[in-house]
């Protein structure tokens, strides 16, 4: 199975992954705007500001409740999230109420009505959110490895702005914002599920989407960082440490990005791979730790987290260097990892929701949604060497940087 891609009457390309199995149907409208086409730091969290001011309430559908109760009254969902290069509307409804899903997210991308009564209660609720994911210990560390990582790049932004540039926006700001980016030269639709192209096509040729205003936004690359700090901390109530230890590395469609997100399954993988069994297993310095790749059109981060007894940090980032050094070049734990990723793919397929995210990430950054075969071929066609020679050439771990979140009083 794969991809198909068709072009709508609105200009907007409709990408179908057809299951027929399904007994439902996952809908989207991808829109080419984030974080990081902010002008900082009076714009900081419009992006996201606006997406949450689209549920608020449009000409079709008044209010919140009416946008909620349309979807859930046949056991639906709605929901909606922002990065710094996209903003992601979805629906996951049963197949048989697809049209219904089509036309509720016409509406909110095309019709809202960004009541000024309903900004001032919609933005506190952002400010509870900024709270809620600042008294996240690993959220909030994450944020300080991003500042640590990339300094005055744009990456290092937060896509949910502050509790100030939040409360100042207005009608005027998201009234600009839609008529800049939320048209139909900047969408691309998706639809995964047990839907035919065809069926999906003539739905979204029913519905109107705007007037065409241009065409779609492509973000400028940003290869220089400046202002990068080698540590960052910050004293909570806490009892554990909570650190981060990353480095930048090139942009989602680099391949050497796409080795070390293999190379992350390498040491990450699970709980029989290198860094659970040496870090926490073996060591005893951890309960769980994880590695991962972040995405970005220009530059993301090789990170890996832990948490840890305030007395043990040095000899847990310690540990996760002398794993990362030692396995990148492990014939045996290659192939494990390469059997493992394959196996996750495949898996990965079966759920519109894996489908569904992987579309986008692609979208994004590649240009178009891969298919588990070409997923498939890719992770077969990596090779130790080119692995040993892309952690060599970016993972140099005196250039690593580290954040921690430490319990008050602790001594770095």
């Amino acid at each position: 199975m794969r991809f198909e891609r068709v072009e709508t009457t609105h200009g907007t390309p409709l990408y179908v992954y057809h299951m027929p199995h399904a007994r439902s149907v996952a809908t989207g409208i991808l829109v080419f705007v984030g974080g990081r086409d902010e002008d900082d730091p009076a714009d900081a969290g419009l992006t996201h500001a606006c997406e949450h001011m689209v549920f608020e309430g449009n000409a079709r559908l008044g209010t919140s409740l009416e946008i909620s109760e349309e979807i859930e009254t046949f056991g639906g969902s709605t929901n909606a999230n922002t990065s710094q290069e996209r903003t992601f509307f979805y629906q996951i409804a049963p197949f048989s109420e697809f049209h219904v899903s089509v036309k509720s997210l016409a509406s909110m991308l095309t019709l809202s009505l960004f009541r000024p009564e309903n900004i001032g209660t919609e933005m506190e609720r952002i400010c509870q959110e900024i709270r809620e994911r600042n008294d996240n210990h690993g959220t909030f560390c994450g944020k300080l490895l991003r500042r640590a990582v990339f300094g005055n790049h744009p990456n290092a932004r937060d896509v949910i702005g502050s509790e100030e540039t939040v409360r100042a926006f207005a009608r005027d700001d998201f009234l600009r914002w839609q008529k800049r980016f939320y048209h139909p030269g900047n969408y691309a639709f998706i639809v995964v599920g047990n839907i035919s192209a065809s069926e999906a096509e003539r739905v979204f040729n029913n519905e109107y989407f705007g007037e065409n205003a241009g065409p779609r936004n492509i973000h400028p690359v940003v290869q220089e960082i400046t202002g990068s700090r080698l540590r960052t901390s910050a004293e909570r109530d806490v009892k554990q440490a909570h650190t981060f230890l990353g480095i930048a590395i090139g942009g989602t469609k680099d391949s050497d990005t796409q080795l070390l997100d293999f190379f992350a399954s390498m040491v990450g993988g699970g709980m029989s791979f290198p860094l659970f069994q040496e870090v926490s297993g073996k060591r005893g310095l951890c309960y769980s730790v994880s590695a991962g790749v972040g995405e970005s059109v220009d530059r993301s981060t090789f990170a890996v987290s832990v948490s840890t007894d305030p007395g043990k940090i040095h000899g847990a980032t310690a540990c996760i260097i002398e794993v990362l050094m030692r396995s990148r070049n492990d014939a045996v734990l290659f192939k494990k990892a390469q059997r493992s990723v394959l196996g996750h793919n495949a898996l990965a397929f079966e759920k519109l929701s894996s489908v569904f995210s992987s579309a986008v990430s692609d979208l994004v950054f590649l240009g178009t949604p891969r298919s588990p075969d070409e997923i498939s071929r890719e992770i077969a066609s990596f090779t130790l060497d080119e692995i040993t020679v892309a952690v060599e050439r970016h993972l140099v771990p005196e250039k690593f940087s580290y954040a921690h979140i430490v319990p008050k009083g602790t001594v770095l």
